[in-house]
């Protein structure tokens, strides 16, 4: 596992706040995760989609790893959790499973907190896969423009989770959102020299795989 620090600065933050940003864990083991994230103490940890998984581990028929994982953060720091395109296993009882670990689940909503003084709007943007159940590795579907419409009108510091970095060009670049967390590429899928070869979404050598863009957008592998 690798940790990547990523130092932004804007005229809206008045004391500095330290984000985490977990992404697509798929269910897998988060023992390390959870041991950087112990050590990082974190003002926020942030969760743009794929902490579940549509096919269980060997053995674990049930959601287990995604659920200690969330039960964990809960206790670290607050926490919220955006609807990514796995995330229908849990679709009837998602809402009510993060409340128990104490996470905030942002679906197509936002939230104002006070962070340190600093006054901050966190808005997830829901797959629309995640709906569904399905989605084409090639193109995704459009998500809630509206939402995005009313998310950029609000005031403060504006953090959107938002699953699909593919989404940021298309509806999110031209809006008024100043930092946009994302996961879904996974790096893209294999990565050569620093490029990532495929990304679903994006297609054969995609552009926004990991780390910071335009000074407004994190991909986490």
């Amino acid at each position: 596992m690798e940790v990547t620090r990523i130092f932004l600065t804007s005229e809206k933050i008045v004391t500095p706040i330290t984000l985490a940003l977990v992404s697509d864990l798929h269910n897998r083991n988060a023992k390390k995760v959870l041991a950087e994230l112990e050590k990082l103490h974190p003002d926020m940890i942030l969760m743009p989609g794929d902490i579940f998984d549509h096919q269980p581990l060997p053995g674990k028929r049930k959601q287990y790893e995604s659920l200690r994982f969330l039960q964990e953060c809960g206790k670290i720091a607050p926490a919220w959790f955006s609807v990514g395109n796995h995330e229908w296993v849990a679709e009837e009882n998602l809402e009510a499973i993060l409340a128990s670990c104490g996470v905030a689940l942002l679906d197509d909503t936002a939230q104002r907190v006070g962070i340190k003084g600093n006054d901050v709007v966190i808005g997830g943007l829901t797959s629309p896969c995640g709906r569904a159940g399905r989605y084409s590795r090639l193109y995704t579907p459009d998500p809630d423009v509206k939402f995005l419409d009313r998310f950029s009108d609000m005031k403060g510091y504006k953090i959107l989770l938002s699953h699909h970095p593919e989404y940021y060009p298309r509806v999110i670049a031209q809006r008024s959102i100043d930092l946009t967390l994302a996961g879904h590429a996974h790096g893209g899928q294999i990565r050569f020299r620093g490029q990532g070869l495929f990304a679903p979404g994006q297609g054969f050598f995609p552009k926004y795989t990991s780390g910071l863009y335009d000074g407004k957008l994190v991909v986490s592998r």
